[in-house]
C-alpha cells in the first residue's frame, strides 16, 4: 500500500494564492519588462531613424488592451481554482500565461501582416479571434 501524503505537501502554492492581485502582479511585471525593453531599444536607434510619437488613440487602446489582458488573466486564474480544481500556482500562472502571451503574440503579428505588402491580417488575425474566443469560456 502507497504511503498517504496529505494534500497540503502534494502541491507548492504561494501563500495568500487564490487572491486576484497574483495574477495582476504577474501581468503588470510582464508589462513593466516589455515597455521597459522597448525603451532600451528605442534609446539605441540613430536620432534620424526616431518615428513620431504614437496618437491618443493607440495609447488609449494599449491600455484598454492591458486592463482587459489583467482582467482576462483573473477570470482564468480563478476558473482554474474553482472549476478545473487546480491548486497549483504554477501550473495555474503557466496556464494563464501561455493564453495571454499566445494572444499578444498573434495580435502583434497579425498588425506587422497589416502593414505588410498583402495589408491583410492573415492567419494571425484569424487565431487572434480563436484565442479569444476560447478565452470567453473562463469569463
Amino acid at each position: 500500500m502507497p504511503p498517504v501524503i496529505p494534500e497540503t505537501l502534494a502541491t507548492a502554492s504561494f501563500p495568500y494564492a487564490d487572491s486576484p492581485l497574483l495574477p495582476a502582479a504577474v501581468l503588470a511585471i510582464a508589462a513593466g519588462s516589455l515597455l521597459a525593453g522597448l525603451r532600451a531599444r528605442r534609446s539605441q536607434r540613430l536620432p534620424h531613424d526616431r518615428k513620431r510619437r504614437p496618437s491618443a488613440a493607440v495609447v488609449t487602446a494599449t491600455v484598454a488592451a492591458l486592463v482587459c489582458t489583467a482582467y482576462s488573466a483573473d477570470t482564468s486564474w480563478r476558473f482554474a481554482a474553482h472549476y478545473l480544481d487546480m491548486r497549483n500556482t504554477a501550473e495555474r500562472t503557466t496556464m494563464f500565461s501561455a493564453a495571454e502571451l499566445a494572444l499578444f503574440s498573434m495580435a502583434l503579428m497579425a498588425r506587422q501582416n497589416l502593414h505588410g505588402p498583402r495589408q491583410t491580417a492573415g492567419l494571425p488575425g484569424v487565431l487572434v479571434w480563436v484565442i479569444t474566443a476560447m478565452q470567453t469560456i473562463p469569463a
